[in-house]
């Protein structure tokens, strides 16, 4: 069963003493030295931009509805509890109790094989993934393998064409819907009446996401720092093959020796995700990049 793999990786985390009442605790950030920001906010970036779809990089643009599949419901509670918060913070819309799910997080005793399956009797549902990426999502030994449906649309919301693929995918393994009603590829016509010359009348959203989590190959990680990781993954369109980031990263927790800065969202990745949900939606992928990095160093103040 899941839920007894995962009481296993839970017992092998580290958990700290409880703290006496009297004793007060300090939390120190990390100092920021304001030559290096700009650079390293540059290289971030680069670090986790995908390949731009339509010219443009995605986002969600319409709220998030998560499930977990696969643990007992007091800890499925907890991962979509802690996701939600990240979402909230992020300015990431969340959608009412009774949603229908398009952002699906799913544990199991061998992803590899799950996503295999899911792909070979579901492949509209993963319509979007590169030749490269599919090869990493069932070959390479992943602690976590995701990916994300994106669609485009028309930069006022209209004229959009959908298709329902992204439903699949959650109804295979178990939920009971998923998308927003408009899930599926990307979207092939689009309708605008803006007359801007920067306006690109086109916006690309992500409707759909997923994540499997391999529990043996989280074993020493704790619930919430794996909590922390799906969210980071799936809140932004990070490449599946993202390298951990020169500075401290959620996106490092699965390195070698990952410190204790890297299981939990650093300020670079909430300054990242908060710039994310900021930024232009209806611009070229280029001028989405410039206001990416320009914001962060305005979020991580020294």
């Amino acid at each position: 069963m899941i839920s007894h793999l995962i009481g296993l990786v839970l017992a092998a985390s580290p958990v700290a003493p409880p703290m006496p009442d009297s004793e007060p605790i300090t939390v120190t950030a990390p100092r920021i030295d304001p030559a290096t920001v700009a650079p390293a906010a540059r290289a971030y970036v680069k670090g986790v931009l995908p390949t731009p779809v339509s010219g443009q990089y995605a986002r969600w643009l319409g709220p998030v509805c998560i499930k977990v599949i696969g643990l007992e419901a007091p800890l499925a509670d907890r991962i979509s509890s802690r996701i939600t918060v990240i979402a909230r913070e992020s300015r990431v819309p969340v959608a009412a109790a009774g949603c229908q799910p398009n952002l699906v997080v799913w544990f199991s005793g061998d992803a590899r094989r799950d996503v295999a399956a899911i792909l070979g009797k579901k492949p509209l549902s993963g319509k979007d993934i590169s030749a490269e990426n599919r090869r990493r999502l069932l070959d390479a030994p992943l602690p976590v393998r995701w990916w994300h449906t994106v669609q485009a649309g028309s930069s006022d919301g209209t004229g959009m064409s959908t298709t329902p693929s992204a439903k699949s995918t959650a109804q295979f393994i178990g939920s009971d819907n998923a998308g927003t009603g408009v899930g599926g590829p990307t979207a092939s016509s689009t309708a605008t009446y803006s007359s801007s010359l920067i306006d690109t009348h086109l916006s690309v959203g992500i409707v759909y996401a997923a994540a499997a989590v391999d529990v043996p190959l989280t074993q020493g990680q704790t619930l919430e720092s794996v909590a922390n990781y799906v969210a980071m993954v799936t809140l932004a369109p990070i490449p599946l093959d993202v390298a951990a980031p020169a500075v401290p990263s959620i996106l490092g927790l699965f390195a070698a020796a990952p410190t204790a800065a890297e299981t939990q969202l650093s300020p670079w990745d909430k300054a990242y995700l908060a710039a994310l949900y900021r930024m232009s939606p209806n611009r070229r992928a280029s001028s989405q990049k410039g206001q990416l990095v320009a914001a962060i160093p305005k979020t991580l103040k020294p």
